[in-house]
């Protein structure tokens, strides 16, 4: 699927623990100054107002249109 980015766990990488309820944005992987957020959808195309962990701190399945590389920051961390 094109524009589809699997799962990820939220993790503090200062204490390795899981972050539950973890909010975080979505940026092209070149945005290296996270100035421009990008629109993510769920995987049937609605707008996600957030990308949120659940309890489990585990950030859905989501889409990214016109995106084949992305950076989710939360809390001032960032994953590719």
């Amino acid at each position: 699927m094109i524009d589809y980015f699997p799962r990820r766990l939220a993790i503090d990488p200062a204490t390795g623990s899981i972050v539950h309820d973890a909010v975080g944005q979505v940026f092209d992987a070149a945005d290296t100054a996270y100035a421009t957020p990008l629109t993510v959808t769920d995987l049937t195309g609605v707008p996600l107002a957030s990308l949120t962990a659940g309890p489990t701190g585990i950030f859905p399945d989501f889409r990214c249109p016109g995106h084949t590389q992305v950076v989710v920051r939360a809390g001032g961390f960032s994953t590719p």
